[in-house]
């Protein structure tokens, strides 16, 4: 299987043309800033964009075929051929810090992504002011806005964070990526691509229960890649689960967790913890946020039988 042009290319000439819908004009956009509050933090997401995947082999690999997969985004309303993926970041104010979790993909999808610094504009923030940014994975659509054009910080001022299981997997002699449904030069442009950000950023590595900054908690959620987090938002009693790529899809991440998707590193452990933390978020219907899911990516994760879970979008508030 050869898809290493999946990460650089395929998706830079997507439009909305690719669903039979006609694009959007230029001063049709819609809102890319979502302002919400988690206890005391005033939190929001910002859109760093979306673009377009194919469904297969994305979702499935072996575990599927074109017909499962069609039919689940079938049932959801949604194109058969390719999907959406969302690039949202999320922002925490905690009144002391203020907090990036990951950074959206940047340019790296030419002019579809790299908003972060107008989304914080609309917030009425600078990235020099961003103190904290927490890395959940090494992969360049969590990282694409951590560095300006230039190759410089993109937050200057920021203590960046990364779980040590991650930086030390990335910057070994020789990353085992043996397991994945990728393959070896996809494998090699996500080695390169990790490096790069990680001898330009200090990174201040951290393992679990290590003390950091309060309020956003990290957790390990391996599999995706093997220092891949998940975290937990926390104020005042209330909670919010922070899903990072554990979901890249609101139809078949929940329709089918036991599904590998194409870019975990080690597929059985992905899907291990994906259905471990899915089944808790459903159990407790604690609120929840996800990268990929459609914008702003809040909403909570709700059984529907013995081994079906949907994703229920919570209502905007304005």
């Amino acid at each position: 299987m050869s898809h290493p042009e999946i990460i650089r290319s395929a998706a830079l000439g997507s439009s909305d043309t690719n669903t039979g819908s006609p694009a959007p004009s230029a001063a049709a956009s819609n809102a890319s800033v979502y302002r919400f509050e988690v206890g005391d933090f005033e939190c929001a997401v910002i859109s760093d964009g979306s673009t377009f995947f194919p469904s297969r082999p994305h979702f499935g690999t072996d575990a599927a075929n074109d017909k499962e997969v069609h039919a689940i985004l079938a049932d959801h309303s949604l194109p058969l051929e390719q999907v959406r993926f969302y690039f949202n970041v999320l922002f925490v104010n905690t009144g002391r810090d203020l907090i990036l979790i990951d950074s959206g993909a940047g340019k790296n999808f030419g002019d579809a992504c790299g908003k972060i610094a107008a989304g914080l504009s609309m917030l009425g923030h600078t990235p020099e002011q961003i103190n904290v940014v927490h890395l959940s994975h090494a992969h360049f659509d969590h990282f694409g806005g951590l560095l300006t054009s230039e190759g410089k910080p993109a937050f200057p001022n920021a203590l960046h964070l990364v779980a040590k299981e991650e930086r030390d997997f990335w910057m070994s002699k020789d990353p085992d990526q043996g397991q994945a449904f990728y393959d070896q030069a996809q494998g090699k442009i996500f080695v390169s691509q990790a490096r790069e950000v990680f001898e330009a950023l200090p990174f201040t590595t951290y393992r679990d229960g290590d003390a950091l900054p309060g309020g956003v908690l990290p957790e390990a959620a391996p599999g995706h890649t093997p220092g891949h987090c998940i975290y937990r938002v926390r104020s005042r009693g209330e909670e919010l689960l922070h899903l990072s790529d554990l979901v890249t899809n609101f139809a078949v991440s929940f329709d089918k967790p036991d599904w590998p998707f194409i870019f975990d590193c080690e597929p059985a452990r992905a899907v291990a913890s994906r259905k471990k933390i899915l089944a808790q978020g459903s159990g407790s219907k604690i609120r929840a946020f996800g990268n990929h899911l459609p914008f702003p990516g809040l909403g909570r994760i709700r059984p529907e039988g013995p081994a079906l879970l949907r994703w229920e979008a919570e209502p905007w508030v304005f």
